[in-house]
């Protein structure tokens, strides 16, 4: 992972001591933007929500690989429409990305699902940074 993962999610997605609160994990009505732990009912909750999201407009239905262009490179998206990206955590954060590219990636999707969140402890806060101005629904 590089330190250019930095610039796409604020806040850490991980559990550095047992004894602390998994906020993750207590039940809020309407809260659904984590879905932990990841299970077949999860990832099922998770893809319904993304088909929801994205079958609003019949003009632009979700496509696999899109690119998104960024200082003259191209990024590719997995699954997105033009206003809505589907990620899993490796093809976002185990790439070799910079600070530009995240917020490239922010400013094209108001909506960006990130899918398989590994548990992380200290050594690796660098990697998950979020912009406040976009939704994220992820799975951890």
């Amino acid at each position: 992972m590089n330190s250019g993962t930095g610039a796409l999610i604020s806040f850490l997605c991980m559990r550095l001591d047992p004894d602390l609160i998994d906020y993750r994990c207590i039940p809020r009505a309407l809260s659904h933007v984590y879905y932990h732990p990841i299970t077949p009912e999860n990832a099922n909750e998770i893809k319904k929500i993304f088909d929801a999201y994205t079958s609003g407009d019949p003009d632009d239905p979700p496509i696999l690989h899109r690119t998104v262009e960024s200082w003259g490179r191209k990024l590719v998206v997995p699954e997105s429409t033009s206003s809505i990206a589907k990620y899993d955590f490796e093809d976002l954060c185990g790439q070799p990305l910079s600070a530009a590219d995240y917020i490239e990636i922010t400013n094209k999707f108001s909506t960006i699902f990130v899918l398989n969140i590994p548990k992380m402890g200290m050594n690796q806060k660098d990697w998950v940074r979020h912009r406040s101005d976009n939704r994220c629904s992820f799975t951890t």
